[in-house]
């Protein structure tokens, strides 16, 4: 990445987990527990991969509304408003249905147009 200036990140975190029950519940779904690592859950780890080239101000999470506190719990350093809900109706509904992950990712971008139109 040349010009980091103009990156933005999403971590798509809207699922419910359901292909990895009985550990996963609807509750705390897999993106939110340690599977791999002990110390850091699955969206702690993916935003300390992308943190490396992108700040956190710069990094969405796009998430079903339920969500919303067990990601700004496990990830402080992004911005309350970079948490693309669901139902958030002055943002872009981010899951729109399980296991739409393309669709989700065009939403995501949808709600960043907005804020950054064609400076982004």
């Amino acid at each position: 990445m040349a010009d980091k200036k103009h990156a933005y990140a999403i971590i798509l975190a809207g699922g419910e987990g359901t292909r990895f029950v009985p550990y996963s519940t609807p509750e705390k779904p897999k993106q939110f527990l340690n599977v791999i690592d002990e110390k850091r859950t699955m969206i702690q780890q993916a935003y300390d991969r992308i943190s490396r080239f992108v700040p956190g101000e710069r990094c969405f999470v796009a998430t079903n509304d339920r969500y919303e506190g067990l990601v700004a719990e496990q990830l402080p350093d992004i911005p309350k408003e970079n948490v693309i809900g669901a139902g958030d109706r002055t943002r872009v509904e981010a899951h729109p249905q399980p296991r739409s992950r393309g669709r989700d990712a065009l939403h995501a971008c949808g709600s960043l147009y907005p804020r950054y139109g064609e400076r982004g």
